[in-house]
Order: structure tokens, then C-alpha cells, then sequence
């Protein structure tokens, strides 16, 4: 039996594509399953399965590809959805006080998400963005759009079983150029590129060829297929428990491999009467299959917007709380677009009141649940996080710094984002100021997210910006990449004060009589280390700065909810404080100084960005107008 029509529902591809959904949606969910992106893998093959069975049918029965007819389907089918959705991110995440780059939406629509995402060096499942799940829709439309002109090309060209290899051939290709860049470190271009991601999609459209050529139907053809779909079956499921991201094993071993197991699975679903394919007939099974893309275009941004940090909710019962509202707005959006689908081009009366009053009662409930839970219970926190400081800093006068110079190994130095210094001054003015910090304060610095920036307020208060410099964090874990986390290594510091801050100053391209720093966010959310680490990485940082200079040093803070998993019960605000304090016998132009957010008057919720670290448009303002006002007048 080949790859059967669209007219023709299989339960086995049914329940394949159930699973690969569950497979994402508690993967996104905390990584409930660690390897739960594989998940996309399996929606792929089975996608290049089912179009390629579809469209060489059509080869077989008349010789040609209705383009146009095959292009409208795909349209029909994925753009009406994909935009409602966008169209509702576009409102909400604003209202929300949450930045939305216009990039990220015409990346989502073009679509180019996946490429955005590279060009931008933005790393997959670094932060939150509620249009970060499209890259992979990307991927897909990308492929439609040249897929059926090779099938014709293969078909008119060659005979099937040319094309059979042909299409493997190039399904390895790619699974090995993603491999080889994975080993290479580059694991980013390996997961998002489409020239490495298309090969999933051929080992399904290789299968679909194949069976559409051959017929299963002794019984010793449908034990062999029952029994490689099973393991394949099992393939996945291993996959999904023991990969996790970022690991070059995602795409050395554990793409290709979920690729081939669920090409295995999808041969095994042409025969309706194994246990896989009458599992996939069963009602419940149907109704989410149906929904399945709605489901994956509404859970990112559903789960970016009910967290702990909002609802107080935490473990199961926040899980269970998303994926609640996750189905409701799915089945919303199916009843709103679906006629779309059916060529009736617009919803009938009833279809679309009954999806606009769902979507509406459950963004009320989440409203109404996030503005009446009491802050005190949320700082309490069901997942046992530290609450914020709520007291400000004291203002402590420490001793000058003497300057120390040391090379640094090119390896071991931090990954950095600088703005060039602008001033050649041989004699720092009184009124000379040098920035450095990590993201949360270079965020203040870019027009694109604050307005004044800080470097513009600082001017109108008579100061003069010399430069800014940025630091990732000042402390990383063994020789792994600076965000590692694991509790196996203990962590050592980088001398990256000594190879950033000290040459610029010893260069005389950048001096300044007032250095403003606002370092530590990283390290005291991410890492594990004692006082006496962390003392030494901060006497370094004081040490680099040349004696007579003036450190203004902003502590950092944090909210005690983040949208993450990261575990921060380590964490605590005031050791920052506790330690330079200890600093301070020789240190007298130093001064401690807090960036206004924990004591201010503004709910947290509403100044703190969904990690906990960042800050929302509101909070950036904050900071910016806090930081100034300390600082105060310059000197001289």
C-alpha cells in the first residue's frame, strides 16, 4: 500500500504528529522533556512524507504538478493562522510593556525567521521571543517553495529509483553538513540554517517515494515494517529522554537519527492494522492532530506570558495552567481560521463570535489573575527563589585602585560587545566619564530599546561619555563557554578586567576621571562560586583602573521570577555589597550605588523583564533617570 491522497487519514501519522507535539510543548515548558526539540525533527520527516506522497501521486497519475494548486493549499493552510497569531503578539507584547522588534515580525511573515535569527547572531533558546518557534515554519515554507519543481524536475529527468537516491543523497548531505558544524562549535548554523535542516524533511520525501513504489503487503513485509516502525518508535522516545540543548549531539547524532526512526514510523503507518495505527484512530487522537499547528503557534508566546512570575503558579500546576490556555486559544484560532482553509474565505457569524469571546475570557482570567495575586506571595515563590532586596544600598567610600597588567590567552578572553572609544583627551576633564557593563546596562545604551538612552541623559547632565565598553559576565565555569552552568567543575575566574578594562586605559585612547560600572548581573543569576572567588574577580576589576579614578559601581539586582529554569537559589543580592565593602581600606574613590529598581515604587512585574534581570521599557527609563541622579553632578 503506498502513501495514500489527502482524502485518505492514516491514525498511525496522526499519532506521530501527537507525539512530536507533546515532544515540544513540555520541552518549551521548562524542558520538561530535555530533548524535547527533537520534536521538530519528527514534524519535518513526517512533512516531507506526507507532501512528497502527495505530490508524486499526482506525478504518477498525470505527469505533471498543478503548482498553482499545490502553493494555494500551502498558503490556505499555514499563513491565515501564522498571521492572526502575529497580528495578536503584535498588540499583547507591547501592552505588556515587552519589546517586539518590527524584524522579528517581518522575519515571521516572509518568511526569514530562521535566517534572521543568524544574521543577528542571535543564539536559538537564548532569550525570550514570543516569534522565536516561527524559525522553523521558516524552514518549511522554504522548502515548499522549491520542492515539487525538483520532484518534477526528478520525475521528467529520471526514473524512480534515480530519483529514490537522489533524494538521500542530498538527505545525507545535509544531516552531514549539520554534523560537521556541530563539531565545529557552530552549533547554531547546524540547528537553524535551512541547508541543514532540509535533510529531515528529504529522508521523508525519500521514504514517501519509496513506498509509493513498493506495496507492503505479504505478511512478512508488514511484521518487518510493524517491527522497524516500533524501534524507530523507541528511537524517539530514547532521543527525546537524553539529548539537551546546547549539544553539539543534537545535530551529530540525534537529528539524524530521530529522522530515520520516524521514517521508520511513517512506513509502518501506511498499514492500518498495526497496534501504532489504531492507536492514532482513536477520537482524541484526531482532535489534536488537528490542532496541532494552532497548538504550536500559540504555546511560545502563551508561555512567555503565564509564568510563575505572573500567576505564582510553579511545577505541575503552572504547567498544567499553560497548556490550558494554550488549547483554548489553539481551538479559537482553528474555528477562526479553518473556513479560510475551505475556500469560504471568511468565518461564518457564530465561528467567529465564538473565537473572539474565547480568546477574550481567557486573556481576562490571565489579566485579572496576574494583577490580583498578592506580590508578598510572589516573592515568597512557589519555586523556593529568593525575594528582592527592598532596602537601598548604602553609599560606601573604599581606597584607589593600583593598575596591574597582565597578558590574557586569546581563549580565555570574554566575548564582548564595545562601542569605540570616542575621546583622545591626554588629561581626563573632571567631567569625563568611561561606561562598562554587561546587557543590563547596554541595553540603556541602544536607541533601538531606550530613549533618552544613557549615554544622552549623562550629556544633558553635563557629563561627557568617553566611551562604552561591555562584558558578559565577569566569572566563568572551567574552559566551557561563559554561560555554563554545570555543578561538576568548579568555577574559575577570568582575568577579563585585566585584558579589557586595564589596556584601554593604558592605550590613553579613552581616559576618564569617572568610571561607571554596572557588572555582576551575570554572575550572581549563573554561577556558583565562594566569596573568595568572587572577591578576587572584583578586586581584579578595581585593580585594572588606574590610581585617582572614580568607580561608581551600580549592584546588581534581580526579580525573584524568571521565564527560565535557571535554579537561583544561590543567588544573593547583597554580596556584591558585602564584598566590596571588605574592598574598601584602599579604595576611597570608590562609591556603591543600586539602579533603582528593587526600592522603587513600581510593581516588579511591571520593571523587571520576563528574566528577572533585564528590564521592560518602563524599567530601562528607571534605570537610566536612577543612575544619573546618583551619580549627580560632575566634579570640576
Amino acid at each position: 500500500m503506498g502513501v495514500r491522497g489527502e482524502s485518505t487519514r492514516l491514525g498511525g501519522l496522526d499519532l506521530l504528529r501527537v507525539v512530536a507535539l507533546v515532544a515540544v510543548l513540555l520541552y518549551h515548558a521548562d524542558h520538561v522533556v530535555p530533548g524535547g526539540l527533537l520534536g521538530v525533527t519528527v514534524f519535518f520527516t513526517l512533512s516531507g512524507f506526507l507532501i512528497t506522497g502527495q505530490l508524486w501521486s499526482e506525478l504518477e497519475a498525470t505527469g505533471g504538478i498543478d503548482l498553482r494548486r499545490f502553493w494555494s493549499r500551502r498558503i490556505r493552510r499555514l499563513v491565515p493562522a501564522s498571521l492572526v497569531t502575529l497580528a495578536a503578539i503584535m498588540v499583547v507584547w507591547p501592552a505588556l510593556g515587552y519589546d517586539l522588534a518590527p524584524g522579528e515580525i517581518v522575519g515571521s511573515v516572509l518568511p526569514l525567521r530562521n535566517w534572521l535569527m543568524l544574521w543577528s547572531h542571535t543564539a536559538y533558546g537564548a532569550s525570550p521571543s514570543p516569534t522565536s518557534h516561527f524559525w522553523s515554519l521558516a524552514v518549511e515554507e522554504q522548502v515548499y517553495l522549491v520542492l515539487p519543481v525538483l520532484l518534477w524536475a526528478g520525475y521528467r529527468l529520471r526514473s524512480g529509483r534515480g530519483v529514490v537516491s537522489t533524494t538521500w543523497f542530498l538527505a545525507l548531505s545535509s544531516l552531514g553538513a549539520g554534523a560537521l558544524l556541530a563539531r565545529g562549535g557552530r552549533l547554531d548554523e547546524a540547528y537553524l540554517a535551512t541547508g541543514t535542516r532540509i535533510g529531515e524533511i528529504l529522508v521523508g520525501a525519500a521514504v514517501a517515494i519509496t513506498m509509493s513504489r513498493r506495496s507492503i503487503r505479504s505478511r512478512s513485509a508488514i511484521r518487518l515494517a510493524t517491527l522497524g516502525g516500533t524501534l524507530g518508535l523507541v528511537a524517539v522516545v530514547w532521543s527525546l529522554g537524553v539529548v539537551h540543548w546546547p549539544s553539539s549531539a543534537v545535530s551529530l547524532w540525534a537529528i539524524p537519527l530521530t529522522a530515520t526512526a520516524s521514517g521508520a514510523v511513517c512506513v509502518m503507518t501506511t498499514r492500518p492494522d498495526n497496534w501504532f495505527s489504531r492507536l492514532g484512530s482513536a477520537a482524541s487522537v484526531r482532535i489534536v492532530a488537528d490542532h496541532a499547528y494552532e497548538l504550536y503557534l500559540v504555546h511560545v508566546p502563551v508561555y512567555l506570558v503565564v509564568t510563575s512570575y505572573r500567576t505564582g503558579l510553579a511545577g505541575g500546576t503552572l504547567l498544567a495552567a499553560r497548556l490550558l490556555v494554550t488549547m483554548v486559544l489553539a481551538v479559537a484560532l482553528h474555528r477562526l481560521v479553518d473556513p479560510i482553509r475551505r475556500r469560504r474565505w471568511l468565518p461564518s457569524p457564530h465561528r467567529l463570535a465564538g473565537a473572539l469571546v474565547s480568546a477574550a475570557v481567557v486573556l481576562a482570567v490571565v489579566v485579572v489573575a496576574y494583577r490580583h495575586i498578592p506580590l508578598d506571595s510572589m516573592r515568597a515563590g512557589a519555586s523556593g527563589l529568593p525575594g528582592p532586596v527592598t532596602e537601598p544600598f548604602p553609599v560606601i567610600v573604599a581606597a584607589p585602585a593600583v593598575p596591574t597588567s597582565a597578558p590574557v590567552p586569546a581563549a580565555d578572553r570574554p566575548v564582548l560587545a564595545t562601542a569605540a572609544p570616542v575621546s583622545t583627551v591626554a588629561t581626563p576633564a573632571g567631567n569625563s566619564i568611561w561606561i562598562i557593563g554587561d546587557s543590563t546596562l547596554r541595553e540603556l545604551d541602544d536607541i533601538r530599546l531606550t530613549a533618552p538612552t544613557l549615554s544622552d541623559t549623562l550629556t544633558v547632565a553635563g557629563w561627557h561619555v568617553t566611551g562604552v565598553v561591555g562584558i558578559r559576565a565577569l566569572a566563568v565555569c572551567g574552559e566551557r563557554p561563559w554561560d555554563a552552568t554545570d555543578d561538576d567543575r568548579p568555577p574559575v575566574i577570568l582575568p577579563a578586567v585585566r585584558d579589557v578594562i586595564g589596556p584601554w586605559f593604558a592605550t590613553g585612547t579613552s581616559p576618564a576621571r569617572t568610571v561607571l560600572v554596572q557588572l555582576g548581573s551575570n554572575d550572581l543569576t549563573q554561577f556558583r562560586f565562594d566569596d573568595g572567588e568572587l572577591e578576587q574577580c572584583l578586586a581584579a576589576t578595581l585593580d585594572a583602573l588606574p590610581a585617582g579614578t572614580d568607580v561608581v559601581w551600580s549592584l546588581p539586582t534581580y526579580g525573584p521570577w524568571c521565564w527560565c529554569d535557571v535554579d537561583r537559589a544561590h543567588a544573593d543580592a547583597r554580596r556584591f555589597e558585602r564584598i566590596l565593602t571588605g574592598l574598601q581600606t584602599d579604595r576611597p574613590g570608590l562609591r556603591l550605588i543600586h539602579d533603582g529598581l528593587i526600592d522603587s515604587d513600581a510593581d516588579p512585574r511591571d520593571v523587571f523583564a520576563e528574566d528577572g534581570v533585564h528590564a521592560t521599557r518602563e524599567g530601562r527609563t528607571r534605570r537610566v533617570g536612577s543612575l544619573v541622579r546618583q551619580l549627580g553632578p560632575p566634579r570640576g
